[in-house]
């Protein structure tokens, strides 16, 4: 069992948090309702960190010293060095892959329990906001590692790819086709104001979407058709068919493209720009608990293909 230190003080936690990248521009009474939940734990070389048996991981851990590695399915995934954190994706994730890190040296860590986690989440929209953006650009890493499909499932919809596009010109057809999509679990009434604000695209056939580097400013819910997207290299190919949201993972990490997207043949898809995504999840804060959620699974998932396909540190 690891020792708990309760000497650490709350500015020492706060200080701690404050140094991660992704809190940078927190302010810090924000950050200081989550350093207040955290404790100080101390482990032996050879202890148990985080693992997971028939759930989700309890707690994530922040590496104040020493050295954590990580095993997913009882393979090597990573090393995590001072200011990384251990467990993270996993807490927030729905799913509970086999997951132990354990200490190789005499480590300290600032760990938070998942429950005090989500509680703050739900109480704190910036935190969330900032949460969301840690796990997006988590996702984004993760699948730049994974050749040649980026982790996307095979196909991209070609079974539906010839599918008539349903008539979008009403509200109400709007909202019932992004029910279809990853967002269906939001409120009709946040689905409405994204179909409001959505604008409906026509692409022909080999028109460019987006080129790599470009500013990540906007989604695109692909209504019908086929998305091609390529790295500059030509390492990784994918495409995304209808009821996928291209670009969502780096829109809401706020980085810019990393590949090519061109419509493979006439594609049609709303475009809902990163302000209005914005607004929907600060509006709609179960929609917002359930994107983390959901990103956090997927990240989970393709971390465990890391593991085991041996594509190295993410």
């Amino acid at each position: 069992m690891p020792l708990v230190e309760d000497g650490a003080s709350g500015v020492e936690r706060l200080l701690a948090i404050k140094a991660l990248p992704l809190f940078a521009d927190v302010h810090a009474d924000e950050l200081a309702v989550i350093a207040e939940r955290t404790r100080v734990h101390e482990f032996r070389p050879g202890d148990t960190v985080v693992a997971n048996e028939d759930g989700p991981i309890a707690s994530m851990h922040l590496v104040l010293e020493g050295r954590v590695t990580e095993y997913r399915n009882g393979e090597l995934f990573r090393v995590h060095e001072s200011l990384r954190v251990v467990g993270g994706v996993d807490a927030l994730a729905r799913t509970a892959t086999a997951v132990r890190a354990v200490a190789d040296v005499a480590t300290r860590t600032l760990a938070i329990d998942r429950a005090d986690l989500r509680d703050i989440l739900e109480d704190n929209f910036n935190v969330l906001s900032v949460a969301l953006r840690g796990v997006a650009a988590a996702t984004v890493r993760l699948r730049r590692r994974l050749f040649p499909s980026a982790g996307f499932e095979a196909g991209g919809g070609d079974e539906v790819r010839h599918a008539l596009a349903p008539a979008l010109d009403e509200l109400g057809a709007r909202i019932a086709f992004l029910r279809r999509t990853t967002l269906g679990r939001a409120k009709i009434r946040t689905l409405g104001l994204l179909a409001r604000d959505a604008e409906l695209l026509d692409l022909g056939a080999g028109e460019s979407l987006w080129k790599s580097e470009h500013a990540a400013d906007h989604a695109l819910v692909v209504v019908r058709g086929v998305v091609a997207c390529t790295t500059v290299d030509g390492r990784q190919r994918f495409a995304l068919g209808p009821e996928t949201i291209a670009g969502l993972e780096e829109t809401l990490a706020e980085a810019p493209r990393w590949y090519d997207a061109t419509a493979r043949e006439a594609v049609t898809a709303m475009r809902l720009t990163r302000a209005a995504i914005a607004d929907a999840l600060e509006d709609d804060s179960d929609m917002a608990l359930d994107a983390l959620a959901a990103l956090a699974t997927v990240a989970s998932e393709l971390r465990d293909r890391v593991a085991r396909e041996g594509t190295g540190d993410a």
